[in-house]
């Protein structure tokens, strides 16, 4: 980067790779035979465990809760009907659904209207039965009283029927699974299946939602989103290289690229156990973007030195000594901004960033073991062309160019000043946030159930609260049972709470039978020999798999409530969930408070810290790298001015946008700091070199965009256009992801095309040590 020549180790590196071609091209087929099979062994996970480290507090609570209560994880089948549920139609197949929804993989219980627990009185005897029998016609006088009954229950509406009673819900519990998960996909499309027996059978309509379809959608979306957006990235790299090159081996050669590092990268996933998630699925786009960036460079600086009439072998060895450092240096650089994130508490964001990063260092390896070589030895055709542009020449746009920047510096730098002091302020009001159920699009399956559900019915998922009753049998104790009442009161008056589960209503509605349903006798009783005789007499009128061990454990020691409610942000979850906690304590409760909702939401602070600690971690690393590469404190300062400002840009765009600092969105400052530095160490490097040359820094600059410029523009759009394709994805934090990316590149170029020579062209000394200046050496390409 300096006016020194390339290192012995480094120019030996480029020799081996001109004069022994083959003997490289071998060294790298070596490496894939190795790796490559690896990929056989790598499996997919979308399964919420996926997201956490084994000793994850969090994850380990909810363990704990499982093997008390079982799984809290259940999916949820939607049934509505304009003419109501409880017609003889409607209630002929809740009961046929009922049933044969059990036969679900996976499913180890469901309860739905039809099989609930109706506890009632008949004379003297205290009943409990299904509330649509199997063994009696359904007649209209017969599900008209059901429907009364229903509406007027405590617990049903709200629940298991909609106030309207045209809209009921069936929720299926799945089994517990400790190590691994339950099988989503067979459990999910087994309902699908169940359904499509009953499309178009009469006006009923079905939605499938709940925990279990949260985890299939991210599965199903990112399966689709690579199927289409894979083919799309490369055609549209493949269209662009073709406009760019006009010759096959400007198209075959990145290729060769890019399927050699991603099948070296999916290897050593496979062989390192990573597994295939939402996050790591995104990989293959991002090598795709990142992975032909050193061979354009190369390229494009072979075929203008072929154009200049050099001989291929020659013009192979100037521009892979040329372009060496740059891109080696503009690698490192990337794999930082990647390997900044394996600090993440999110699993997979770490697994994303180690996976990116050792991709991106694959990437140069084989762009100059492979293609390098393949340059040498095939007999590329490139047409001779006499105007084009010399190395010791700069053309008219260039000098233009420079001369209005220069003119025009002040009113630049100025500008620009505005632009960030108005984009910090902007972006200082962006907010950390997630919902699972908006990261899809508003017409995606999972969405449309949820948002019909919540607006016919209720939520249908929402915190397991676990309370410690203190002791063996200590949760019979009617004091203990009475603040269990009373917090569940509290938690009935708001109106995002949809309906609360727990044993209290079960014990009430078993007290008001043994006292001849009376109304004023739906209380708790009085005494802990009263609870427990009527806990065992409910328990002992149940039906085989609907015991009450997922409200209370075995050794009765604690009880479990399910709150279902209508929220889903993080940031308003984990706020609602501080008073939550407060109030627990304030009635004297021994609280935990776990299941996959709050899951999802405790992942709020999770990503607060990742994007701290990867973006300190990246500047920091970004910065040694550039004052190491250029040999000045001064200069590696300058360097990375234009590539703050793109962040900075980006986080008012983000605010413009109305969207939150989420999974996706995390990734970008880090990531696009690691990619756009890439052009300023080019900019800048060629910049050191012409001025030590003793070139003046306007002659540089006009040398520069003339035969640097090119390049940059080209290795920007080919990653603008990949990345951007993730704004057609289904997975909407991979959607944000794509725009974000594409606008801070964006940013980044005018920034390094525009700012960075106006810096420099502002600046007296831009470095302390540079030469004295002397004539010209004899001119190169600049790349």
């Amino acid at each position: 980067m300096s006016t020194k020549p390339l290192h012995p180790l480094a120019r030996r590196f480029v020799d081996f790779v001109v004069e022994r071609p083959k003997s490289a091209l071998l060294v790298v087929l070596a490496l894939a035979a190795v790796i490559v099979p690896g990929a056989a062994r790598i499996k997919a996970d979308f399964s919420y465990r996926v997201w956490f480290h084994e000793e994850d507090p969090d994850l380990i609570a909810f363990d704990a809760f499982e093997r008390r209560f079982g799984n809290d994880e259940s999916s949820v089948v939607v049934m509505h009907s304009p003419s109501g549920i409880l017609d003889e139609e409607s209630a002929t197949i809740l009961n046929e659904l009922t049933e044969t929804l059990w036969l679900v993989p996976d499913t180890i219980r469901v309860d739905s209207l039809a099989n609930y627990n109706w506890v009632h009185a008949q004379d003297d005897d205290i009943l409990v039965d299904r509330f649509l029998p199997l063994d009696e016609k359904l007649t209209t006088e017969f599900l008209n009283t059901r429907r009364a009954i229903a509406l007027a229950h405590p617990v049903l509406p709200g629940y298991l029927i909609s106030p309207d009673a045209k809209t009921t819900a069936l929720f299926l519990a799945l089994k517990p699974s400790f190590e691994g998960s339950p099988d989503y996909a067979g459990n999910i499309n087994g309902i699908r299946n169940i359904l499509k027996k009953y499309e178009g059978r009469g006006d009923h309509r079905f939605f499938i939602t709940g925990a279990a379809a949260i985890t299939q959608a991210f599965d199903e979306s990112t399966v689709d989103d690579m199927s289409r957006l894979i083919p799309a990235v490369v055609l549209v790299t493949v269209l662009l290289l073709v406009w760019i090159f006009r010759g096959i081996g400007g198209v075959l050669l990145p290729m060769i690229v890019i399927f050699m590092t991603i099948s070296l990268t999916i290897g050593i996933a496979g062989w390192g156990g990573i597994p295939f998630s939402s996050m790591t699925a995104i990989i293959p786009q991002f090598l795709i973007a990142i992975g032909i960036a050193d061979a354009v460079h190369i390229l494009v600086t072979y075929y203008r030195n072929r154009r200049a009439g050099l001989h291929r072998k020659y013009a192979a060895r100037l521009s892979l000594e040329k372009n060496f450092v740059p891109t080696l240096l503009t690698s490192l650089s990337t794999a930082i901004g990647f390997f900044s994130f394996t600090t993440a508490e999110l699993l997979p964001l770490a697994q994303l960033g180690l996976l990116s990063g050792i991709g991106t260092l694959l990437a140069w390896v084989v762009t100059y073991l492979a293609v390098g070589p393949l340059l040498v030895l095939l007999p590329l055709r490139v047409r001779e062309v006499e105007d084009a542009p010399r190395f010791d020449k700069t053309t008219p746009f260039a000098e233009r160019m420079t001369t209005a920047l220069e003119s025009q510096r002040k009113l630049i730098l100025g500008g620009f000043g505005i632009l960030i002091t108005a984009s910090i302020f902007l972006a200082a009001g962006n907010v950390v946030n997630s919902d699972p159920f908006k990261y899809f699009a508003k017409d995606y399956w999972l969405q449309e159930a949820n948002d019909f559900i919540e607006t016919n019915l209720g939520g249908s998922m929402g915190p397991e609260i676990v309370f410690d009753a203190g002791g063996a049998e200590e949760a019979k104790d009617p004091e203990f049972l009475q603040k269990v009442e009373t917090y569940e009161n509290w938690l009935r008056t708001k109106d995002y709470i949809s309906k609360t589960v727990s044993i209290i209503d079960v014990l009430k509605s078993v007290n008001q039978s043994l006292h001849g349903g009376d109304p004023e006798a739906f209380k708790l009783p009085g005494d802990r020999g009263t609870v427990a005789q009527e806990q065992f007499l409910y328990t002992m009128s149940l039906p085989q798999g609907m015991d009450i061990n997922d409200r209370v454990t075995l050794n009765n020691d604690a009880v479990r409530m399910t709150a279902l409610w209508t929220k889903h942000d993080s940031a308003t979850v984990i706020k609602t969930l501080k008073e939550f906690k407060a109030k627990a304590k304030e009635v004297g409760l021994d609280a935990m408070f776990t299941g996959k909702a709050l899951l999802w939401s405790g992942m709020n602070p999770k990503i607060v810290k990742s994007f701290l600690i990867s973006l300190s971690l990246a500047l920091l690393l970004v910065s040694g790298l550039l004052v190491y590469a250029f040999g000045s404190l001064r200069l590696g300062a300058i360097a990375l001015l234009p590539n703050v400002i793109p962040l900075i840009l980006g986080g008012a765009f983000l605010r413009i946008l109305g969207q939150p600092l989420d999974i996706g969105t995390t990734l970008v400052t880090s990531v696009c700091l690691g990619i756009a530095v890439d052009d300023t160490i080019h900019f800048l490097a060629n910049f050191k070199r012409l001025t030590g040359e003793g070139h003046s820094r306007r002659d540089a600059i006009a040398r520069i965009l003339t035969h640097t410029a090119p390049a940059l523009i080209v290795t920007t759009v080919i990653l603008v256009g990949a990345f951007g394709a993730f704004a057609f994805a289904t997975f909407i934090p991979n959607v944000n992801f794509g725009i974000m990316v594409a606008f801070v590149l964006t940013a980044a170029l005018f920034t390094d095309l525009i700012f960075l020579p106006a810096l420099l062209l502002s600046i007296n000394r831009f470095n302390a040590d540079a030469a004295p200046a002397r004539r010209p050496a004899p001119h190169h390409p600049v790349t």
